[in-house]
């Protein structure tokens, strides 16, 4: 056997080494390229903030933190927004609603949020960590505590969130949070964290004989991950399951700038910004939307209905595109008391509800191309995805609903039996769809469950 020549390996790893460089850059270049082109079918150029409609901030409390956030970090503008909106949601909490939702339970502004770029060098963590400093200084200034701690078991944060049942969870590392919720120990967080989203009057949970009882939960949750982590959820089918069909993934493919040196944060503007947030915590009562922002809504739901429907692909997004229709309201609410952090910012015209529907179409769009067009999702699972749900919309048009023997009979041939169990329990997780048990008859036989597409109710101004 030759002995290898050392000067020669060493040439050999330097090769290999330039040549992962290279593919490495390739791809981050061809990212950037996707974000230009996704760009300019929004009308906005480059990647700075100007010129995106619901970016127009001056003299509001979101504009005020990022003038304080950007000279301090090359993170993304995006990544600044969306940490501002959830610092306004925490400090709300469960004292502002938004009542005319259709449901039982009138919903409250919390967000659950997850920063998303393709290295390190984007900065998510340090955006995420400018959000918490301020909440640590609202704490000193107006004794709330609304930032939860990083490390817990699930006893633990039940104990913490009966004490405290307003707040903010953060995992800089979305992954390993999820990964940590797989083992044994930490069994069911992310099921419970799916189920207070919605902010229940009371959540009881009930592990290993003993019992808490949560009252008026409202809690948020922050988080950052890569790209590729993303891909292999949106491809996994992790999207259909509750907790993650939750978030508003903020995408960014590239910095705003490059800056070599930061500067110090303006401290006079963070005490300001403090202050500000201070205040906004003494809003409470039901937000009143007015009829022309219900007109800017309306309007938008049918044209975000008509793209679902006619996305190929749809069922892959189909639990994410759900819950935007909540999320636009939302945050319809704090860009109205951005405006004007006061009672009166809780009445919302048709300008915040236009921002929010912006804001929302252009995650829609980053969304859609991470997850369908860069990716490359797996066409079974979005057709039999939309098989059921036809099957199952056909059946409710006329306020009816369809038997689990009758949507195998419908869908037979079509895909596996447990395929089918599968996507029924995801669409029931999703809230796309409800369920009722069928008792047995009075000659016995198998227990059966009746399905039919889950009700939205436009409110009427």
């Amino acid at each position: 056997m030759t002995a290898q020549d050392p000067a020669a390996s060493m040439t050999n790893e330097r090769d290999a080494t330039h040549l992962q460089l290279e593919g490495a850059r390739a791809r981050e270049l061809a990212e950037a390229g996707a974000f230009d082109r996704s760009l300019e079918r929004l009308g906005i150029e480059g990647t700075d903030p100007e010129g995106v409609g619901y970016l127009e901030l001056d003299g509001t409390l979101l504009g005020d933190y990022l003038e304080l956030c950007r000279p301090t970090t090359d993170a993304p503008w995006r990544y600044h927004l969306a940490v501002g909106l959830g610092l306004m949601s925490v400090v709300l909490g469960h004292h502002v609603v938004i009542p005319e939702t259709g449901g039982f339970e009138p919903m409250c502004p919390n967000l659950y949020i997850c920063l998303l770029g393709p290295s390190s060098r984007m900065r998510k963590t340090t955006a995420l960590n400018m959000g918490k400093r301020i909440l640590i200084d609202l704490k000193e200034k107006a004794n709330r505590s609304l930032l939860y701690p990083d490390e817990y078991t699930p006893e633990s944060l039940y104990d913490i969130l009966q004490e405290q049942s307003v707040g903010v969870l953060v995992a800089s590392e979305f992954a390993s949070f999820l990964d940590r919720s797989k083992r044994d120990y930490m069994a069911g967080v992310d099921k419970f964290l799916a189920d207070i989203y919605d902010c229940p009057k009371v959540k009881s949970k009930r592990l290993r004989g003993h019992q808490w009882t949560i009252s008026n939960p409202a809690v948020s949750f922050w988080g950052a991950s890569s790209f590729e982590w993303f891909r292999d959820a949106a491809t996994g089918g992790h999207f259909r399951g509750g907790f993650l069909a939750r978030f508003l993934w903020i995408p960014a493919f590239a910095k705003d700038c490059c800056m070599p040196r930061t500067k110090q944060p303006n401290f006079a503007l963070m005490s300001s910004i403090v202050d500000n947030l201070a205040t906004l915590g003494e809003v409470k009562g039901s937000a009143k939307i007015t009829p022309a922002a219900w007109s800017e809504y309306e309007s938008w739901y049918q044209d975000h209905d008509r793209d679902l429907i006619g996305d190929p692909n749809g069922g892959v997004l189909d639990p994410l595109w759900s819950r935007l229709e909540q999320a636009v309201l939302k945050l319809s609410v704090l860009f109205s008391l951005s405006a004007d952090p006061t009672q009166g910012g809780l009445q919302v015209d048709a300008g915040p509800m236009e921002k929010a529907i912006g804001m929302i179409e252009d995650i829609k769009r980053w969304v859609r191309d991470l997850a369908l067009e860069q990716l490359d999702a797996d066409p079974r699972w979005g057709r039999d995805y939309r098989r059921i749900r036809d099957v199952i919309e056909r059946a409710s048009a006329n306020g009816g609903k369809i038997t689990t023997r009758d949507i195998s009979h419908a869908t037979s041939g079509q895909m596996p039996a447990r395929r089918r169990r599968e996507i029924l329990d995801e669409l029931k997780e999703a809230g796309i769809v409800e369920s009722e048990r069928i008792k047995p008859g009075a000659q016995g036989g198998r227990p059966g469950e009746w399905f039919w597409l889950a009700p939205y109710e436009r409110p009427v101004s």
